[in-house]
């Protein structure tokens, strides 16, 4: 699997609030500047992103000069596939792979389609993974990692 730009930037925007956001202050506003220059994602770019994962219903939003940006679920509860599937609405290799669509295969056989049969076991991989990593996951994980480079337990 190949991450866009625009898949990669809304899960690292996503990672950055959830590993920011508390359970004391779950719905903490973040500028979408103060994410762009945290994650080195373009403001424009990033801006786009934001409002399409807003659409979704993963993000809210407030104006303002205090405004800014907020997980609308714990980040316990929103996966790193709906937020690639928010963004791009799939995470198939290839049109036939995903559930129910043999019929867009473009071989001669679906049923008997190698590459296929393949790519739908890579398909079920690699939506398993996704869509059981959370983005609290990914925070403790990068959290441990940090914590072990400077020599805390």
């Amino acid at each position: 699997m190949y991450l866009s730009k625009y898949q990669e930037y809304g899960l690292r925007s996503m990672i950055y609030l959830a590993s920011r956001s508390s359970t004391a202050a779950p719905d903490m506003l973040f500028a979408a500047r103060d994410i762009s220059e945290a994650e080195n994602i373009p403001q424009k770019f990033l801006e786009h992103v934001l409002l399409v994962l807003k659409k979704a219903g993963l993000l809210g939003s407030k104006l303002g000069a205090s405004g800014g940006y907020f997980l609308t679920r714990a980040a316990t509860e929103i996966s790193l596939g709906q937020v690639i599937r928010a963004l791009d609405g799939k995470l198939e290799p290839i049109p036939c792979a995903g559930p129910g669509s043999p019929s867009l295969c473009a071989c001669p056989d679906p049923l008997t389609c190698g590459l296929r049969m393949v790519m739908k076991d890579v398909y079920i991989s690699l939506a398993g993974i996704l869509d059981r990593t959370t983005l609290e996951d990914v925070s403790r994980r990068v959290n441990e990692v940090r914590a072990l480079a400077i020599g805390q337990p």
